[in-house]
């Protein structure tokens, strides 16, 4: 990602509504999919740090791995007492043990082989792990934020589930769009981005502490029912497997 991408994170994520729905949601997973308290969990591609942390109450020992450098010192100096290592996911892995949990938020549109990717996630993944992960989805809301993530791509459900069973033989335990009920709103705004050529940063919306407040709340709401009923479109997608025995 671009520096000021990182900055924006850094700056944004404490407070910002759309990182406070997605935690609200990814907390609603490991409720569900972690009903006991694991060895080892790993958060790859974890920036700045503070999704990491989510692991913590449901694993013995949590580590983050992240690329940029940037990103590493950013997340030393706000989580000192979090365990963060410099990895190249997928090409450059550390040698470990495998991990009980593991969690791709936002990730897997980074790399260029997704396939190589998913498949050195099931070569971490302990026989019975389960791992989370998170994309961004439909092609069409395709803009200049995602040039600026350096994204490779934005997924939908098909040609997530077909990366995945091409790739591996992990079990799907739960797929579904989320980011839905403020879909409309998300796609006007990329719309209209796309079309005046506008490079301001998508965490810019809903910047007021007021309208902030009532788009987290709304956008956490979806954790009530992101895991039991089939949400037909919406900006994200999650995803959780599981690996059934050893290879």
């Amino acid at each position: 990602m671009e520096r000021r991408a990182y900055d924006d994170i850094a700056f944004f994520e404490s407070t910002h509504w759309w990182f406070r729905g997605r935690r609200e949601i990814i907390q609603s997973l490991f409720k569900r999919y972690i009903t006991s308290k694991v060895q080892r969990a790993l958060d790859v591609g974890c920036g700045t740090g503070t999704n990491t942390l989510l692991l913590c109450p449901y694993a013995r020992e949590v580590v983050g791995w992240e690329t940029n450098e940037e990103a590493i010192a950013l997340s030393r100096t706000k989580h000192p007492d979090l365990m963060v290592e410099h990895a190249c996911f997928p090409e450059e892995m550390p040698q470990t043990a495998p991990f009980d949990t593991i969690t791709l938020f936002d990730v897997l549109e980074h790399i260029e082989d997704d396939r190589a990717a998913l498949r050195a996630l099931e070569s971490l993944l302990a026989p019975k792990g389960v791992a989370f992960l998170t994309v961004p989805a439909l092609p069409f809301l395709w803009s200049e934020h995602d040039l600026t993530l350096h994204h490779y791509r934005r997924y939908t459900r098909k040609t997530l589930l077909a990366c995945i069973h091409e790739s591996t033989s992990l079990r799907v335990l739960s797929v579904n769009y989320f980011n839905f009920l403020l879909f409309p709103l998300i796609a006007v705004i990329r719309f209209f981005k796309r079309n005046v050529r506008s490079s301001e940063s998508d965490f810019s919306i809903g910047s007021t502490s007021v309208l902030n407040s009532i788009l987290a709340w709304i956008f956490g709401i979806e954790r009530f029912v992101v895991h039991d009923f089939p949400i037909p479109f919406g900006a994200s997608l999650l995803i959780v497997l599981k690996r059934e025995q050893s290879a």
